[in-house]
């Protein structure tokens, strides 16, 4: 990695790990609009203590350098390497981890759902991904089980590409037993990527985190298997706050109290069979793209 972008990636890093009075999405926005890392943190500079070991933008750097030795990639949001449509929304990171084969422009959908979806559902998201991967559309899904499994394998089995949003840093797989389908993907033209530092571990309070990327990741989500308690509601709202579309099964919008709220907000879809869903999803997608040609 050349020194200039060595540094330019460590002064970002050291943006999100120093202690400011200001959210994560409050510095991406300073750093959208200076274009400077160390400005942003120069004029916040009252809010810093004495730089820890941890912090200091030596450790960054540090860091940055050890995490391309092992094979990770990096890119920060002023970088053209960065997802353009992950760009546009209020959670977009700072800095995002991958490996695989990264295409800054890819228009996806995301397909996601229940870890323990009934055999119906599961078979439903794996057709609808297939379908999807035909027309040439890349399925964004998040490496779990049920339902995510299903929609990678779905894409993976035309040939098609996925990418798996993950809820750790690259260094782990979760769960441990998809290290298979994660390598899978890696190697077949698919992407795996994070908002996480590569070391950081799982926890309950990330996944919501990494739904919301997801959702500004992809040009739609697309909840094939869902619960009154679910976390695939989490992804819904960011998306809805993304004002990007949500699609429902008439089952799921019938039997679930929030996805019903939303549909009769106007806030999602439904589709009654995967051929409608999918037709649904290529709307949106197309939509998307004369929107884009609007400007080009």
């Amino acid at each position: 990695m050349e020194r200039s972008r060595l540094d330019h990636l460590a002064h970002v890093l050291e943006l999100t790990r120093t202690k400011l009075n200001l959210t994560q999405p409050e510095r991406v926005a300073e750093l959208i609009t200076t274009g400077d890392a160390t400005q942003v943190i120069a004029d916040h500079g009252d809010y810093l203590p004495f730089p820890s070991e941890t912090n200091s933008f030596e450790q960054c750097r540090a860091d940055i350098a050890d995490w391309d030795r092992r094979g990770f990639n990096i890119a920060s949001i002023l970088e053209p390497d960065y997802p353009h449509l992950l760009r546009e929304v209020h959670e977009s990171p700072a800095l995002i981890y991958w490996t695989g084969d990264n295409k800054p422009n890819d228009i996806g959908i995301s397909i996601v759902g229940s870890r323990h979806p009934t055999d119906a559902q599961a078979r439903a998201a794996y057709d609808v991904a297939r379908q999807l991967s035909e027309h040439g559309i890349t399925v964004v899904s998040g490496l779990a089980q049920g339902i995510d499994a299903a929609a990678h394998s779905g894409a993976l089995e035309v040939g098609g590409r996925t990418v798996a949003v993950m809820g750790t840093g690259l260094a782990h797989t979760y769960p441990k037993a998809h290290q298979e389908l994660r390598k899978t993907i890696e190697t077949h033209g698919g992407q795996i990527i994070t908002q996480f530092e590569p070391d950081t571990p799982g926890a309950p309070f990330r996944f919501p985190m990494r739904n919301a990327v997801m959702s500004g990741f992809s040009v739609a989500t697309l909840v094939m298997a869902a619960t009154e308690k679910s976390g695939t509601r989490h992804q819904a709202k960011a998306a809805v706050g993304h004002g990007h579309p949500v699609i429902f099964p008439a089952g799921i919008a019938k039997t679930i109290s929030w996805a019903k709220e939303m549909v009769d907000r106007g806030e999602a879809e439904v589709a009654t069979s995967a051929h409608e869903a999918v037709h649904i999803a290529l709307a949106c997608i197309q939509r998307r793209r004369d929107s884009l040609s609007l400007f080009a």
